[in-house]
This record gives structure tokens, sequence and C-alpha cells, in this order.
């Protein structure tokens, strides 16, 4: 698809998302990025007000209930253009970390093509991401999406515990991995992150058959050749101490825990006989990491992690808990994704037109979380190296209004900062940096301010911006 586009930051942004949209009309390729450039420029806002007249509102509704326009066209080329960009960088190493969430609609409020969930009378549908992110943890982009629903309630757990790996949900998490990961290149190192429900023999078999790293966290006490998991990393010796930052529930700030360290390398045992469908397994090895700690709260915490990294010291001990927590980030796209997109506050009748909103809000939500996390990885970098002359403008009129003599070279550190002043963060000594909520109600006004500055000058500039 070779579509022409305005000069237009958020065009442009939305451009390079959907650039390789495979949908045989063009006006729907064209339609989409112009929606998806609405997004951009209107975070937050409910998807019927971010548009200015009523033909382009009409125009939009008929993109998200085309039927000819399907998930996968969307998600195809949201992560061809993750693809592109890691092409264009070439990183030496890349943190893919995957989870799961879902969109529900409450039962008073009844939609088509949505499944049932745990709730009783609720409807949702799923979604699996797989985010790509830098060794410091600031986000590409998504390497793969999954959407589905389910036809029925799950029946019996004996039921379940007969189906092959292929024919149960949890089969996303190695799909997940071969959609996403072997179309990265050639001298980028991968390692995968993701939590205790992908716990699960095939996945780790095919992870270590393929010879690609990964941090899991463990839900099974698995048998091994010392007895089981928990028991051999118990009489570990202890490695040393580590502090971890964790989050607290309804807190700016995080609490700093203190953690002992034991490791060892083990070699899984299986169990003689059991079921048929798992005599096809095969015994592996691999590290087992144990953290054990306690909160001010006197609340204690243990993470028991699954490697494939040589824990020899303490050092290498705390490169894999980092890497682990940077799977918290997965869990903030989503919450952007479903909140500050409002991917999941819409008034829609139909699950799958719940399912393309949500891919169009996918890009703008990595982009804000790419910005906050740029802010504290790199914050001396130059904020004209990540975003567009036009929206660096808005930045700095913003920087204007709030004190008298801004910088004359804005860094992304301080931009992030206006912007988000600009969303209600207050900068008091005590309140830590800018969260990605007050992120995205700051960068509507910076696209607004920008929108004007296009105007104004006639023209914009061709640097695509962050993202």
């Amino acid at each position: 698809m070779n579509t022409e586009i305005n000069q237009n930051s958020a065009e442009v942004f939305a451009h390079s998302q959907f650039k390789n949209l495979r949908h045989d009309d063009r006006r729907v390729c064209d339609r989409v990025i112009q929606v998806c450039a609405k997004i951009n420029q209107n975070p937050g806002k409910p998807f019927s007000r971010i548009f200015t007249n009523s033909a382009d509102r009409k125009a939009a509704f008929r993109v998200v209930a085309n039927h000819s326009l399907t998930t996968g066209m969307l998600v195809e080329s949201i992560c061809s253009a993750t693809r592109e960009k890691l092409l264009q960088t070439q990183p030496a190493l890349v943190v893919a970390v995957q989870d799961t969430s879902s969109i529900t609609r409450e039962k008073w409020r009844k939609a088509r093509n949505l499944g049932p969930v745990g709730c009783k009378g609720s409807q949702v549908f799923f979604f699996h991401s797989m985010m790509a992110m830098t060794e410091l943890g600031v986000p590409i982009g998504l390497l793969d999406l999954k959407l589905w629903t389910r036809k029925k309630v799950k029946k019996s757990r004996e039921d379940w515990k007969t189906k092959n790996i292929e024919k149960k949900e949890s089969f996303r998490w190695l799909t997940s991995v071969r959609d996403g990961c072997h179309f990265l290149p050639e001298t980028t190192k991968v390692i995968v992150v993701s939590d205790r429900e992908s716990d699960i023999h095939e996945y780790l078999e095919d992870l270590i058959s393929e010879e690609i790293s990964f941090v899991v966290r463990v839900n099974h006490n698995r048998r091994t050749e010392g007895g089981n998991i928990r028991a051999e990393l118990n009489s570990a010796p202890v490695l040393g101490e580590i502090d971890v930052p964790i989050p607290r529930v309804n807190r700016r700030e995080k609490e700093v825990v203190r953690f002992t360290v034991q490791a060892q390398e083990v070699t899984t045992k299986l169990r003689k006989g059991g079921l048929v469908i798992h005599r096809s397994r095969r015994p592996f090895s691999l590290w087992g990491l144990l953290i054990k700690g306690e909160t001010a709260e006197g609340k204690k915490l243990e993470w028991l992690l699954y490697t494939d990294q040589p824990i020899h010291d303490l050092e290498s001990a705390r490169e894999v808990v980092r890497i682990y927590t940077l799977r918290w980030r997965i869990e903030e796209f989503h919450m952007v994704l479903k909140t500050g997109m409002r991917a999941e506050k819409n008034r829609f009748q139909d699950g799958l037109h719940m399912q393309r909103l949500l891919l169009l809000c996918a890009p703008m939500a990595i982009k804000l979380l790419e910005l906050m996390y740029l802010s504290r990885a790199e914050p001396d970098k130059l904020l004209a190296e990540v975003v567009s002359k036009e929206e660096e403008k808005a930045v700095m009129a913003l920087a204007e209004e709030q004190t008298h003599n801004p910088p004359q070279n804005l860094t992304v550190g301080e931009a992030v900062k206006y912007i988000a002043f600009s969303g209600g963060w207050q900068g008091r000594k005590g309140d830590g940096p800018p969260g990605v909520r007050t992120l995205w109600e700051g960068w509507r006004d910076v696209q607004f301010l920008a929108s004007f500055i296009l105007r104004r000058d006639g023209k914009a500039d061709g640097v695509p911006p962050c993202g």
C-alpha cells in the first residue's frame, strides 16, 4: 500500500503503524490511518468525541464496523512496523514480555461476538500481547497480539487435563514466541519474560529446544533429580542480598525490599506413567532462582524463577531479577490500552467492533509508555531526536507557560515533566517521576498546540515521532 499522508505528526505516526495494511480497498487503508491519527491526538477521550465533524465521525464508525477489515490485518501491520524498527536499530538485546488481559462487558450491557467468563452473565474477549523492549526497559512495539473469545465455559478439570496443549488456550504462550520472536534480526538476542500462568512443560521445553533465552516465574513445584524444585533451592547456598523496588497498591512511590538470593541448576524428573498426552515430554535442565524478602508491613514475599541464564554469583542473579521486573510493563500497557485509551469504555454492541478499536488504540498506548520510560532510562536524550518539530515547539510552549526561562534544547526528561504537569502532575518533592496517567492527559495539550503550529506555519516536519 502506498498511501499519501498529510505532513501531520500524528498522521506520520499512524502511517508508520498501518502503512503495511493489506486491504484491497485503498480508501479503507486511508481511513484507518486517519482514525488512528485522531486517537493519537486525543488519548483518554471517548471515541465519539475525537472527531471535529459529523462526516469524519460516521466514517470512523464505519471503519470499526467494516467486516472486511479483519483483526489479523491490523495485527500484522502493527507487528511489521515493530520489526521494521528493530531492523533499523539492530539492538543487541530485546526483552520480549507477554501477558494476557481481557475486555469485559457487564451482563446488563449485551453485545454480540463475546464469550463467557468466570463471572456468570458477564461477556468478554481475551487478548494476549507480546511487547518488545530495550535492555533498559523502554518499549519498542508489539511483536504479537492474539484475540479470541470462548464459546463456552470450561468443563471439569479432568476433561481439561486430557486435552493436548494445541487444543488449550495456554497454547498461546508457545505460538506467541514462535510468531513474534522468529522475525527479529539475526544479530539480536531475545529474552522472553512471562508470569506463572506460562509455567507449562511444553512451553519451557520449546524455549530450550529453540535456544531462546527466558525468565519465567514458577507455578508448579516440579519433580527434580534432588526431590523437587522448591526443596532444592531452599537447600542451595545463599549468594547474598539484593534490593528490589516493589510497586505498592494506591501509592506513588515504590517500596525497596531487601531479598536473600539462592540459585542452583536443576534437572526435571518426569513421573512414570501418567496421562498419555504427557508421555512425549522430555526432562530438561535449567537454572532455578529463589528470592525471599519482607515488606515494611511484615508481608513476606517470595519469587521462584526459571531461567536459562547461568547464575554463579550475586550480580548474575540481580540481572535475572531485574529482567523479570520488566514484566510489569506489559501490565501497564494493558492498563493504558483499556483505561487511558478507553478501549474498554465504549458502547459498541459487537465484540468485533471492540477488537478493532483496541487495535487502533494499541500503537498510541505503546508510544506513551515509550516516552515515559525513555525519560527515565535516557533523560538527557534530546527531545528533537524522538518527536517531530511541531511537537517539540508545542512542548516548548508548555514549558514557557510553566516557567519563564525554559532550556533552549529540551531533553526527554525535562519534556515529560512539562507534559505531565499540563496533565495534572504536581511535581512535588515526594511525588516521584511523572506517571503515564498524567502523561496521556498532557499529551492531548501537546497535540492541540502542535496542530495549531502546523496550521500557522503551513507545513510540518517529516521526522516521524517517537514510536
